[in-house]
């Protein structure tokens, strides 16, 4: 394991239900601060801790990665780099790029990387796409996902770069949107409460292809109803919160009283469903073989895999809201939506630079928050473009008179 946060003490408690039966154990856990990986280890009864990253790589055959959201990319490269399978919390990674980089090392390396979306292998989700294959409710045409919390966010779930409740908790509201309307799917709409700490505390995204639409709301500090909602051509189906725990399928139709209700289990945490589907994946690599699981309750099947693709997707979205972000939405006290003012270097740093110069260009550059640089073009009198702002030259160079009447190889010296 790499990482002690809250997930991780989870981690430990749920894989001790699966360890017998599918021959993984927790070994070793890995924290770059020592007391940390020393104070787990103790507390948790795992056999070995290290912050020496090199020694760790050494003690394991496979890892789960548990740390902040934008330190996961380097470790997964540096774990498969390592020939090492890797199950990473979500979002595995933040960027579309990266995460078909990583997928392509994988797959270069013959090593599974899996995405941790422990609603993905449960009994539940996966009997939902079968009563939908099945035709229960005809052709989708909307969903709808929520995912909220109040009172328990803290830390990096509030404060940074990657904090957020769509960076969050995104993950789990984007799976059913990318397992019923495919991951063609292009998000539309998005709009944010922004936070005091400067992360959303409540977005909401609506995705849509061409006959199909997903409205995916996620919130920390703001709270609503924890559904999924399916609309199709014969029905609807309605799991209650929370839905990403499923135990509960209603699927409704026009007659009100012709009500359909489906059970299943769903044990502890979760997080023992995706590591069973995470170990038996190693399995099926090591055999050169499909992965083929029993279906004893409690357990999911082979179709309960998160995909290389949906998580591409998702990664995707991830960063398409990073990017939105940055000159996003601010709701006003009244309620008005308005964009954040973007802030442009006039002419480079020129305040402190002489203008239109690299040097001022290149400070510029390194200026946290600004979103470009404008610069200026005259041209001279054999038509070449120079960067200029004045039509004249006298108040920035030593020289007199118009650019125009300048041919570029009179050098105009600033």
């Amino acid at each position: 394991m790499i990482g002690t946060g809250r997930i991780a003490a989870r981690f430990v408690d749920e894989i001790k239900y699966v360890e017998q039966k599918y021959q993984i154990g927790l070994q070793f856990v890995y924290n770059p601060h020592p007391q940390s990986a020393a104070y787990f280890a103790d507390q948790h009864n795992i056999r070995y801790a290290t912050d020496d990253l090199a020694t760790f790589i050494d003690g394991v055959d496979a890892v789960y990665i548990a740390t902040p959201h934008e330190t996961h990319g380097n470790y997964i490269r540096k774990m498969l780099e390592n020939g090492k399978h890797v199950l990473c919390e979500k979002p595995m990674t933040l960027f579309e790029t990266e995460a078909r980089e990583l997928f392509a090392l994988a797959k270069e390396r013959q090593l599974v990387l899996m995405e941790a979306v422990k609603t993905a292998y449960c009994p539940g989700f996966v009997a939902l796409q079968e009563l939908l294959n099945q035709g229960v409710i005809g052709c989708i045409h909307d969903v709808e996902a929520c995912f909220t919390k109040i009172g328990s966010a803290a830390g990096r779930e509030i404060w940074g770069d990657y904090a957020g409740s769509f960076l969050e908790l995104g993950s789990y509201c984007m799976l059913p949107v990318a397992r019923l309307l495919g991951t063609d799917a292009k998000a539309t709409h998005i709009w944010s409460l922004q936070s005091v700490t400067g992360c959303d505390s409540y977005t909401k995204v609506i995705f849509e292809n061409k006959i199909q639409c997903a409205t995916v709301k996620t919130g920390l500090g703001v709270k609503s109803d924890g559904e999924l909602m399916i609309a199709g051509e014969k029905g609807y189906i309605h799991i209650p919160s929370p839905w990403w725990m499923p135990k509960k399928i209603v699927v409704r139709h026009e007659d009100p009283s012709r009500v359909e209700l489906y059970e299943y289990p769903f044990e502890g945490g979760g997080l023992r469903y995706e590591i069973a589907a995470f170990a038996n994946k190693i399995k099926g690599m090591e055999m050169c073989s499909n992965v083929k699981q029993e279906e004893n309750e409690g357990e999911g099947k082979e179709t309960a895999f998160l995909s290389e693709e949906e998580s591409i997707w998702m990664a995707a979205q991830m960063e398409w809201f990073l990017q939105q972000k940055k000159e996003m939405i601010i709701s006003d006290q009244w309620g008005e939506k308005i964009k954040k003012p973007a802030i442009w270097a006039h002419r480079g740093c020129s305040a402190r630079y002489p203008e239109n110069t690299l040097l001022s260009f290149e400070k510029a550059a390194q200026i946290n928050g600004i979103k470009g640089i404008e610069l200026d073009v005259q041209m001279t009198k054999d038509d070449q473009l120079v960067v200029i702002h004045d039509e004249r030259l006298d108040r920035t160079t030593t020289g007199t008179g118009y650019v125009k009447d300048y041919t570029f190889a009179q050098r105009l010296h600033t």
